[in-house]
């Protein structure tokens, strides 16, 4: 029986990787049966990968061997965490900015003025420029930053504003 189920198996898997996982109802089953006899998750795994265990598993006489390549397939598949973020990717979304628009002096920039009390807009559309998402204290901070530059804050957008700023302060240095 699993050697008839290796051999739909291996007919999927030489059908290519398009096909692989828009499998007929028989193969559906085969998947399923291997899944079951392996003890993994069908859900997880293509057709082709069980296929591939399943053979190497069958060509070993050795149940330690057997116990080893089954641990590795589960392992080396296992979900993966997200990789973490990194502090300006946090402070960024903690500001609710995109962090590829700004440095990160820019963005301790933007968390000093959202640290202050003046930086809450409740109406955010109000500072938009077209296109451009706000939220209540990123539109303060581009109230502010249009005051300081003495610039109208509808007339630019928020990462204009920022980097209008430290041009400024490096012209000043």
């Amino acid at each position: 029986m699993i050697a008839r189920m290796v051999s739909i198996a291996a007919l999927v898997a030489l059908a290519g990787p398009a096909f692989s996982e828009d499998l007929s109802p028989a193969a559906q089953a085969t998947k399923a049966q291997l899944a079951q006899h392996l003890g993994v998750d069908a859900g997880d795994h293509t057709l082709a990968e069980l296929s591939d265990l399943n053979c190497r598993i069958e060509a070993t006489d050795s149940e330690t061997e057997k116990a080893r390549l089954l641990a590795d397939f589960q392992q080396a598949s296992a979900p993966r965490a997200p990789a973490p973020m990194s502090s300006r990717e946090q402070l960024a979304r903690s500001l609710g900015v995109d962090p590829a628009e700004y440095t990160t002096g820019q963005l301790t920039l933007l968390k000093a003025l959202v640290e202050s009390e003046e930086c809450y807009v409740p109406n955010p559309a109000q500072f938009a420029s077209p296109g451009e998402r706000l939220t209540p204290v990123s539109a303060g901070a581009k109230a502010q930053l249009a005051g300081t530059l003495g610039l109208d804050p509808n007339e630019f957008t928020l990462v204009e504003l920022v980097k209008m700023h430290f041009e400024s302060e490096q012209d000043e240095n």
